[in-house]
């Protein structure tokens, strides 16, 4: 018989732009749904035209605005399915909020609960106002239902140390999120005269793009160089300014969100993937990239945190003059750039999306 699991979310199923959410995240809820009695308790109803009939999605009314209320709606839900059949487990992606009702419920029904921290829920940098730890309540509400959950799951080391830093004195479990073999397949890239190096992340000041920006112009000043960014501009144009300012504005190339399913293409044309982030839980648009063969750069944080030079080219935060040196120094000995893609690429086959759905999969059966 199947176990059956809660899973809770703030949204990223069947929202956004064309209804594609999160793809990572329901490529894994769809996967739990094969294996087990799933019911999803999403905060963020899904857009109106969605559909997927392999998940079976419970959402507040469209009409509640506030998210408190949206919650307590769920809760409710909940209860009412929990009275027919009780729940095995519960599982929440997104620690905050969401976690504070799975280590409720732990407390309360005594069902175990695990809660997996993604990005902002695991930071706190005041300077820009990113992530929970740095706001008194937030962060005391993430305490609690850090240390009272059954099973805390992180994505990577580097964001477990980041918890443990904020005070989080508990074990921490880590399965990194794997991308899907067969949407992004490996291609050995052809040498090209213009460099073509890519950024996925929307445009917000923990991207850091400006340290992106500046990396890329010392790049460019030394090889014919383009770049493509990917990604909702949250900043109102600063950043395309500072493209002006720079004077790369001719080589860089700004689009918004795409297809999921189109993303490949653009993986298969490109070879580094330059990133300069302040914090990443993990950066599933590296992970993608790394499946397809291209290089990875970008700063000390997330997976490349994790897997170091040897998959790569790390970096301190912040350091563009690095980060573009060490571009330049791996594109201009195509063995050691071939040897690192490869390790990345062994790393992506390993730590795949089934790989991934199969480590959850063997939590949830054994809580």
């Amino acid at each position: 018989m199947k176990r059956r699991i809660a899973i809770w979310v703030i949204g990223g199923i069947g929202d956004g732009d064309f209804s594609q959410g999160y793809p990572m995240l329901e490529k894994i809820v769809e996967r739990l749904c094969d294996n087990f009695e799933v019911i999803v308790y999403s905060n963020h109803p899904p857009n109106a035209d969605y559909q997927n009939d392999r998940i079976p999605l419970k959402f507040p009314p469209r009409f509640i605005k506030s998210g408190k209320i949206g919650w307590l709606y769920l809760l409710y839900l909940f209860l009412l399915d929990n009275q027919k059949k009780r729940f095995d487990c519960v599982i929440t992606f997104w620690g905050y909020p969401a976690g504070f009702f799975a280590a409720l419920i732990t407390k309360v029904f005594g069902i175990p609960s695990i809660v997996n921290v993604l990005g902002a829920d695991s930071s706190g940098i005041e300077s820009i106002n990113y992530g929970i730890f740095h706001r008194r309540f937030p962060r005391a509400i993430a305490n609690w239902s850090y240390t009272n959950c059954t099973v805390l799951l992180a994505v990577s080391e580097f964001q477990a140390n980041r918890l443990k830093y904020f005070g989080i004195t508990r074990d921490i479990c880590t399965i990194p999120w794997g991308a899907d073999a067969s949407m992004y397949p490996f291609a050995e890239k052809q040498k090209s005269e213009v460099l073509q190096v890519i950024h996925v992340g929307h445009i917000n000041p923990v991207k850091d793009q400006c340290t992106l920006l500046r990396a890329f112009a010392i790049i460019r000043r030394n090889r014919p160089a383009k770049l493509k960014i990917f990604g909702t501009d949250t900043m109102r144009g600063a950043i395309h300014r500072f493209c002006n300012e720079l004077e790369i504005q001719e080589d860089v190339e700004f689009y918004n969100i795409v297809l999921y399913n189109e993303m490949p293409g653009h993986y298969e044309q490109a070879d580094v993937m330059l990133h300069s982030s302040l914090s990443e839980a993990q950066c599933m648009a590296l992970t993608e990239a790394a499946a397809c063969g291209v290089l990875m750069a970008g700063t000390r944080v997330g997976i490349l945190h994790d897997l170091g030079n040897e998959y790569g080219v790390v970096v301190d935060v912040g350091d563009h003059e690095g980060l573009a040196n060490g571009v330049l120094s791996c594109i201009d000995n195509p063995e050691e750039c071939r040897r690192r893609i490869e390790n990345a690429r062994v790393w992506s086959e390993q730590h795949d999306l089934e790989w991934t759905v199969k480590q959850l999969s063997t939590l949830l059966q054994d809580i």
